[in-house]
């Protein structure tokens, strides 16, 4: 009675709010769910109008990139020791006229430490137009990284990047949403490198596929051998063959001795015969 007085026949309405939370798995797949609510009065039931709510798909995507101007992918190609190249996380897509105001739009990657060198640079890019509740109009390429922090263990090699709540919440719902970010990284050890990152939308989770990257060992030029000097063998002299003293010499020599001796008298004689 009291109940009657005091709301049916004051007229008063009644509104009642049932909170609820989309599933991990419908925001996984996407698509949409149906309520209806049912009201009894004294005996008499009514039944409300259904309402449809659409859950869009959480879909994010991962690539390998030299930088945020490159449309190359680099997945499951070589990656050379050193080198400088971005870890490409696209967020997935938010529908316009949603239901929900977004409060929650994150980017966590666990990269490969011993492979990949993180020091805590990236980019935050706007992949579709937007409006915010403050007026301002973002174009799809302008840069959102002021509207984003991070937080870096380097020791396990995680990295979450965050957009700020306030700036989530300034969007329309009128307005869809979405963003990519670039993790600058450099190749550190040889090896193939797997990457993968989870992608958080208002409290749904969601992992990406896995890239895939490779770097060969670093190929050392052979150092020219020092050719050792060569040690010259000593010569061995070759010594000098006396010929046996056959007698010959010392006969030669009497022989011109008595030549020249004849040779003398044959004169003296010719002398005296002129005389």
């Amino acid at each position: 009675e009291e109940f009657y007085k005091t709301y049916v026949q004051a007229g008063e309405v009644l509104t009642i709010t049932n909170p609820m939370t989309v599933k991990k798995e419908l925001g996984q797949t996407g698509g949409k769910y149906e309520n209806t609510a049912y009201q009894i009065d004294f005996g008499m039931a009514y039944v409300t109008e259904t309402v449809v709510n659409n859950v869009p798909k959480i879909e994010p995507k991962k690539d390998v990139v030299i930088d945020h101007l490159s449309k190359e992918s680099l997945d499951g190609k070589e990656i050379k020791l050193n080198q400088t190249f971005n870890y490409k996380l696209v967020g997935s897509l938010i529908p316009k006229d949603r239901s929900e105001q977004l409060f929650e739009y994150k980017f966590s990657d666990d990269y490969d430490e011993t492979h990949d060198e993180y020091q805590g640079v990236y980019q935050v890019f706007a992949t579709v137009d937007f409006e915010t509740s403050d007026g301002q109009k973002f174009k799809a390429g302008d840069e959102l990284t002021k509207y984003t922090s991070q937080v870096v263990d380097k020791e396990k090699g995680k990295v979450d990047i965050s957009f700020d709540d306030a700036f989530l919440k300034s969007i329309l719902e009128t307005s869809a949403f979405q963003a990519e970010v670039y993790l600058q990284m450099t190749r550190i050890q040889a090896g193939t490198v797997e990457n993968t990152y989870r992608h958080t939308v208002n409290g749904v989770e969601v992992v990406s596929n896995t890239v895939v990257t490779h770097t060969p060992e670093e190929v050392k030029p052979e150092q020219p051998k020092k050719e050792e000097p060569k040690q010259e063998e000593p010569k061995e002299e070759v010594s000098k063959v006396e010929l046996p003293n056959t007698g010959m010499s010392r006969s030669n020599n009497l022989a011109l001795l008595g030549m020249a001796m004849g040779t003398i008298a044959l004169a003296l004689s010719m002398r005296k015969k002129k005389e």
